[in-house]
């Protein structure tokens, strides 16, 4: 009983703490943003994520460093093995959205066809964006709850309960699709086995950036069902059974991810084993 009430009064200090920064830096802006939002989408979703990211950072310094007596550096930061976790992660980042696409282009549900010309700017803009949202949700799921639950449960729950809260934070978007509900879930656990295994956040940060950049700014495809820096161009045209495709929700709601989440988790543990 002790273990748990540990773990739920630091996970709830961590999270007052990263929302109390974020609240200043977002509620007295609400207008502006509104209005940002409409007349420029990637500049109001940079700000968001740029206060967010800076509120986690903050928080995650001080339970770490003032509760916990350690280094930040021990959330999953450590240098010595950054070059090979980030290699690695965007390797089977690539690998796992390359396959789930090819499976649609050769039963030709997903066409490829001709798109309007990619903004630059917009696609620089987006992905800067999209790293520091990774960077947050991964500290947020992972980093020092992650490890709490770890220290005092284990690692497979640590994993679990983690996958859980990660899909938790993407309940507003998933609504009636249990598929992208299921995929959202075994992302989670996916991101939380390259923690798990590696000890540092690089490579899920790593893995988790690629599949969004290349998804969204890139192929001008939606991620979690919403096209956020409203990009204008597309390169394929998913067409087909909504179990496949994904329907409304995009890729993500499709079973081929499903398969091909399962296939990336497997693959992370063998590859980086090798590795090591």
């Amino acid at each position: 009983m002790q273990s748990i009430w540990t773990v739920v009064w630091k996970a709830l200090v961590f999270i007052i703490v990263w929302a109390i920064p974020l609240t200043l830096f977002i509620v007295p802006f609400q207008n502006q943003l509104k209005k940002a939002q409409e007349t420029n989408p990637p500049m109001a979703q940079l700000y968001m994520e740029s206060t967010s990211a800076i509120a986690i950072v903050l928080a995650a310094f001080l339970l770490v460093t003032f509760v916990d007596k350690r280094s930040f550096a021990s959330l999953g930061f450590d240098p010595k093995y950054i070059s090979q976790d980030l290699v690695l992660g965007v390797t089977i980042g690539f690998f796992w959205l390359a396959v789930s696409l090819g499976v649609l282009v050769l039963m030709k549900w997903a066409l490829p066809q001709r798109s309007n010309l990619v903004s630059y700017p917009l696609l620089i803009m987006g992905s800067v964006a999209l790293l520091i949202n990774t960077v947050t949700q991964e500290m947020l799921v992972r980093s020092y709850i992650f490890q709490t639950i770890q220290t005092h449960f284990g690692v497979v729950a640590a994993v679990i309960v983690s996958s859980l809260i990660f899909a938790g934070l993407h309940g507003g978007v998933i609504k009636d699709s249990w598929l992208a509900a299921l995929n959202v879930l075994g992302a989670g656990v996916l991101f939380g086995v390259a923690y798990a295994i590696s000890g540092n956040l690089w490579f899920p940060i790593a893995m988790h950036f690629v599949w969004n950049a290349l998804l969204g700014p890139v192929l001008g495809l939606s991620i979690s069902g919403q096209n956020p820096f409203r990009v204008s161009w597309q390169f394929f045209r998913l067409e087909g059974p909504a179990m496949f495709t994904g329907g409304a929700f995009g890729l993500e709601g499709s079973i081929v991810v499903t398969a091909t989440t399962i296939l990336a988790i497997i693959g992370t543990i063998w590859l980086y084993r090798l590795q090591r």
